[in-house]
């Protein structure tokens, strides 16, 4: 647990350097049980800091390998559809996204709608989103690249915000 506690702070620290490398030792085995939970964050945080594939492979092999695992995990293949602009599967992964009290979900949806050019059903995620985050137009960037390290990344999601209505400063 407490490699995993480790690469935790080192991305709250927003220390991408440090984080790649005790990523990258979790990989090689020092992550110890293959536990749902441990595995499942590993591919979460690789996929985020760069490593799409192989997090994505992690996350996969959990998430069909087992019933109960945060839903959360669907974050990180929500945005490996979206980079990717596969807006409809990525669509599909931001439904399971389900996580009270946390702004992310509406968000995914926002700005997926917002490419697809579905701007009514874009409204009902952008007015949860709002309640939520009343603050977010104003911090939008700064919040979502407190996890998303990816500059281009953070911008395209802006871009689908914005398309879905908000007005990201």
């Amino acid at each position: 647990m407490a490699s995993y506690t480790a690469r935790y702070l080192f991305i709250k620290l927003n220390s991408n350097a440090l984080a790649n490398n005790s990523l990258k030792n979790g990989v090689d085995g020092s992550i110890g049980p293959e536990s749902p939970l441990r595995l499942g964050a590993l591919g979460f945080h690789l996929s985020l800091y760069g490593d799409w594939e192989r997090g994505k492979q992690i996350l996969d092999s959990v998430m069909h390998g087992h019933m109960e695992y945060p839903r959360y995990f669907h974050g990180a293949t929500t945005l490996f559809y979206y980079r990717d602009k596969s807006y409809e599967l990525a669509l599909k992964e931001a439904k399971k996204y389900k996580v009270p009290g946390f702004f992310w979900g509406p968000m995914f949806r926002a700005m997926l709608l917002g490419q697809l050019s579905r701007k009514e059903e874009a409204q009902t995620e952008v007015q949860h989103l709002r309640q939520m985050k009343p603050d977010f137009e104003k911090r939008a960037r700064y919040l979502i690249s407190r996890f998303v390290k990816e500059e281009s990344l953070v911008e395209h999601i802006v871009d689908g915000l914005q398309k879905a209505g908000l007005d990201i400063q």
